[in-house]
């Protein structure tokens, strides 16, 4: 097994290819082992049986597009395939082979491996074969597939892409990409899966289409003749034989292990009549009948390396205290079924996995203290080649249960969750029992953390508690400094999960302390001012929020944290919506998409994160389909996950807008209620004040004021809790305050309450504050009939929110903004207002009807003439009144009149804003 290192230091770099170059590097090296075993087929060690019909079936088999081998263990799927591989290529017919394991689960190596093993046969790929490797940006796994059919588009004759062993790298990423890669590639390409489970590909519809040839355990059995080759070369006789096969049922790995016993004692009968269990049970029996027959030296050899997954002549050594691994691998070769090469060089090998099985229940046989020692060796070996997994499952297996919580303790537990993630600390959590960690002040204390990750603030708080106590009476047997700075991250961080408040005092001390540790300890600076930018945004303050992003963003890149990274991508995004970049906020939550899936193998919990900011931008921007979509998948994770208040405030507040926006308050409601009970679970008073600020507006906009009124004194009261405001609170309040006194008819004290909203946020950065307010504030001197000052307000508003795509802040305020919208164009006049305002403002009053898009369509095409339907249809090829008055044999005065007649009904000003409603409710058609 190759060594695993930490991650390495060095200079500081810009970039992300830094952070990648250091966090990283167990990635690159198992990219660069892909041409060591991966490429070829495995070596094989035993007498082969030809199979020529199957091989002929294969043959026919490319005239589909998928052909499927799905069988148990030891039916010789591997081995058939590696005969027609060599078969393919003698014929000049190119064949690319890829042995998958469980490196591969994760779908940025998955096609990196795909793309290596297409490049072996000589395919050219462009690029992409060393881009996969040393891409500056992170992988975009779907990116890349798109590249790779481009080229394979290219390729002339059949290629055959052969992925052995599936079910190892099978999850939900390979399987989405394996779909679409067969799916979309080209006619003469191929694709053979050999597997023990069922690929979660589309079946159903490739068998539908006839584009899928399918081999199961029925098709792979030996005949009687196939036996025949397989066992006469090991001097076993045809009866013999015949018996073997009837009874084992042509099962190639049991024929195999019964005819190596056979061999031996020629007599087939009496192991057969010796077996009475089912065929299912037959290789555990007749393993044992071969292990027995072996010489005691090897019997010891086989279940002293049985506790490796994978190991080599010098591991095997190192653990047993002995020099004579490769010669006694070497005396194994006479029994060759049981040890498979994995790489070409047969430096490294595994037990067949049947036999593997049969080993470790039969491991017991060393005696306890020969198996500890063993568990014990291997453990320190794993730890000289910083695999600190294999070090402490193999200390735990050996019975080291201190030194297995030393081995956690001086690996920086708190430091693990934070720069790669929960779900490698949770995979170390899971070797300790309960009572090593309450023994230890370091792992309560990342237990805590842990704790506060996964949402549950109380069991950490215990937890947390207990450190510190455990740390005030025990001072000398914890390492001091280290421990100190442990206890502050965990501290601010369950302030910044926990939704409470640290005096500003401390906020000034991380920021000394960020800028003391940037050169020795940049993951620690970038800690530190992640902590800052949380609290920055959460007081309103976004130009020091921004400079802490960046800042982080360096040091986490420096000290090769991508898992830091990712995070400062969820606050870029918050910051960027902040700010009224949706289309940075987009492309900060595309990089977190793909470090999730290319770094941190999918993690449901981070993704949901990224998804569920996702959909608060797609609804800004009235992609409601896809903003419904993302948080039907994402809503329900993020309440039993990692998060904050900000994160759940977004996603259910965003859910309960998209149910209001189809005319369903009631679900609006009860959506805000589960928000609520998450509040109540998790103690988070700012998330309360938001989701009770929320449901104030949705009802008022639904014109049930004296209710929102009720809920809106509700969210004011978070005050009297002991803890003031945020900005996001009161700026959230401030407005919800206005609106509900505009509705109320108090238009002079909404303008009041919305300009101070517009004075403050302008001076702060908040753009989007601004445009929501200013939004609202041009329908207030509307009512006050101020169309002057209002159409001025509401033109600022169009060429701020017109770039980035904002619409809901205009369709969300129903029909006296598109009223507005109207009136502010007719009233400056078409000529005097910008064509892309024009064009938006069309679309904009198109997008008021789209929930009720056939109702609508059907009142215009209602009230258009068809003289009118005909000038329209003219007027969307952009030509003049003269050309439309020709083609439709009218006069240039007709023409207009009907023009006009046109722009009423459709409720736009010019010629661009009535092409634009047309097109919009398909009105041309």
């Amino acid at each position: 097994m190759p060594s695993q290192k930490p991650l390495l230091s060095g200079s500081s770099p810009q970039g992300l290819e830094h952070a990648l170059a250091l966090a990283d590097e167990r990635r690159l090296a198992a990219a660069m082992r892909v041409g060591l075993f991966r490429l070829h087929p495995p070596q094989q060690l035993v007498h082969l049986v030809l199979r020529p019909a199957l091989l002929g079936v294969l043959d026919e088999a490319l005239q589909q597009r998928l052909v499927l081998l799905q069988a148990p263990a030891g039916y010789g799927k591997t081995t058939l395939l590696a005969q027609w591989w060599n078969s393919l290529g003698s014929r000049g017919i190119k064949a690319a082979w890829l042995t998958l394991d469980e490196d591969s689960r994760i779908a940025a190596e998955f096609l990196t491996y795909v793309i290596h093993a297409i490049a072996a046969v000589g395919i050219d790929v462009g690029e992409l074969a060393t881009a996969t490797l040393q891409s500056a940006e992170p992988s975009a796994p779907r990116t890349e597939l798109n590249a790779l059919l481009y080229e394979l588009d290219r390729v002339e004759g059949p290629l055959v892409l052969i992925l052995d062993d599936y079910h190892l790298a099978q999850s939900a990423q390979t399987d989405g990409l394996l779909d679409m890669f067969i799916r979309r590639m080209p006619e003469n390409v191929h694709v053979v899966i050999a597997s023990r489970l069922r690929p979660g590909l589309t079946l159903p519809v490739l068998r539908a289409q006839g584009q899928v040839r399918e081999f199961g355990a029925t098709q792979l059995r030996f005949s009687l003749n196939e036996a025949f080759d397989l066992l006469r070369p090991q001097q076993v006789s045809d009866e013999n034989i015949t018996v073997l096969a009837a009874r084992t049922e042509g099962w190639p790995i049991a024929l195999q292990l019964a005819g190596l016993w056979v061999r031996e004692h020629q007599d087939a009968q009496g192991l057969m009549q010796s077996f009475s269990g089912s065929v299912d049970d037959m290789a555990d029996y007749l393993a044992t009948q071969v292990f027995a027959d072996l010489p005691e030296h090897l019997q010891t050899f086989l279940l002293e390396t049985s506790i490796f997954d994978q190991f080599g002549s010098e591991l095997a050594d190192a653990v047993r205290g002995k020099s004579d691994s490769m010669l006694l691998m070497e005396e194994l070769k006479r029994v060759n079924v049981l040890l498979i090469p994995i790489d070409r060089e047969r430096v490294w090998f595994r037990h067949h996995h049947l036999f593997s099985e049969f080993l470790a229940a039969r491991r017991g046989r060393l005696g306890e203290a020969k198996e500890k020692m063993l568990q014990q060796s291997a453990s320190r070996w794993f730890e000289s080649r910083g695999s600190l997994l294999e070090a402490i499952r193999h200390a735990r297996a050996g019975g080291e249960h201190a030194r297995t919580v030393k081995l956690v303790e001086q690996a920086g537990c708190v430091r693990v969750c934070l720069e790669e993630g929960i779900s490698r600390a949770q995979a170390i959590f899971s070797l300790l029992s309960p009572a090593e960690i309450e023994a230890s002040a370091h792992l309560r204390l990342a237990h805590s953390l842990l704790c506060f990750k996964e949402g549950k603030l109380q069991v950490g708080d215990a937890e947390l508690e207990s450190a510190r106590r455990m740390a005030k009476l025990g001072p000398d047997t914890l390492d001091g400094e280290r421990f100190r700075k442990d206890l502050l991250i965990v501290e601010m961080l369950r302030a910044g999960y926990g939704d409470t408040q640290q005096a500003d005092e401390d906020y000034d001390t991380l920021d000394a302390m960020s800028a003391a540790s940037r050169d020795t300890d940049p993951w620690l600076s970038g800690l530190l001012d992640n902590l800052l930018c949380l609290h920055f945004l959460r007081w309103g303050d976004i130009g020091r929020a921004e400079l802490c992003v960046h800042k982080a963003l360096g040091y986490y890149r420096d000290a090769g944290s991508l898992h830091g990274c990712l995070f400062m991508n969820f606050h870029l995004a918050t910051l960027s919506l902040a700010q009224g970049h949706l289309s940075k906020a987009a492309n900060a939550l595309h990089v977190a998409e793909e470090l999730t899936f290319t770094q941190f193998g999918g993690n449901t919990s981070l993704l949901a994160i990224a998804q569920t900011l996702m959909a608060e931008v797609d609804y800004e921007r009235n992609d409601v389909t896809r903003a419904t979509e993302l948080l039907n998948e994402n809503l329900a994770i993020i309440a039993v996950s990692e998060g904050w208040a900000e994160i759940y405030a977004s996603g259910y507040g965003t859910a309960a807008l998209l149910c209001s926006a189809r005319g369903d308050v009631a679900s609006a409601e009860l959506t805000l209620d589960r928000g609520m009970e998450l509040m109540l679970a998790r103690g988070l008073p700012t998330l309360g004040c938001l989701l009770m600020a929320r449901r104030a507006a949705i009802l008022c906009r639904a014109c049930r004021l004296e209710e929102a009124s009720v809920w809106l004194a509700k969210a004011e009261q978070v005050q009297f809790q002991g803890s003031n405001l945020t900005w996001v609170e009161a700026d959230e309040l401030s407005i919800t305050r206005a609106r509900i006194a505009l509705a109320n008819g108090t238009a002079d004290a909404a303008l009041d309450i919305l300009e101070a909203i517009t004075v403050e946020a302008e001076a702060l950065g908040h753009v989007r504050s601004t445009l929501r307010a200013n939004a609202l504030r041009a329908l207030a001197l509307s009512v006050l009939e101020r169309p002057e000052e209002a159409a001025k307000a509401l033109i600022g508003v169009l060429d701020r929110a017109r770039d980035e795509g904002f619409r809901r802040i205009f369709i969300d305020e129903g029909p006296q903004m598109a009223e507005l919208l109207r009136e502010t164009i007719g009233r400056k006049g078409a000529s005097n207002v910008s064509s892309a305002n024009l064009v938006f403002v069309a679309e904009l009053l198109a997008s008021f009807g789209e929930l009720t898009r056939g109702d609508e369509r059907a009142r215009l095409l209602s009230a258009l003439t068809p003289r009118e339907r005909e000038i329209l249809r003219v007027l969307s090829r952009k030509v003049a009144n003269k050309v439309i008055a020709r083609s439709l044999d009218l006069n240039e005065n007709a023409v207009k009149f009907h023009l006009k007649n046109i722009y009423r009904k459709l409720g736009v000003a010019s010629r661009a804003m009535a092409v634009t409603v047309a097109e919009k409710l398909e009105l041309l058609s």
